[in-house]
């Protein structure tokens, strides 16, 4: 089965843009991404998810977090200020509440099925 993993990467160099993004190839990711870049890149933080669809999923709302709450350089690139740890905090939020809502909706689903 293939892992699928949404990435925060980011230059050695203090106070660099954060790229945020899903991929099944880190290593490849960074090679790509390191192309013109002058700056040694590497990941800071790995989130592993099963499905394309769920790292998909997360990523919508890592990249809607950035915009709301820092500066979105360009494309998946953001200016993270303040802490990291506040920033995935406030995402995580956002996708924990998702997913309860897909499970509570599958849950109605079964029921209304169960009823009929």
């Amino acid at each position: 089965m293939k892992t699928y993993y949404v990435y925060f990467i980011q230059a050695k160099k203090e106070k660099s843009p954060v790229k945020i993004g899903y991929t099944s190839n880190v290593k490849k990711r960074i090679e790509n991404l390191q192309v013109g870049n002058p700056f040694k890149l590497e990941a800071k933080i790995l989130i592993p998810f099963e499905s394309e669809k769920e790292a998909i999923s997360v990523e919508k709302i890592l990249h809607n977090q950035g915009r709301l709450y820092h500066k979105q350089l360009s494309g998946e690139w953001f200016y993270i200020y303040g802490t990291f740890a506040l920033f995935l905090k406030r995402a995580y939020s956002h996708i924990e509440e998702k997913q309860a809502n897909r499970r509570n909706s599958r849950r109605d689903r079964k029921a209304e099925k169960h009823l009929s």
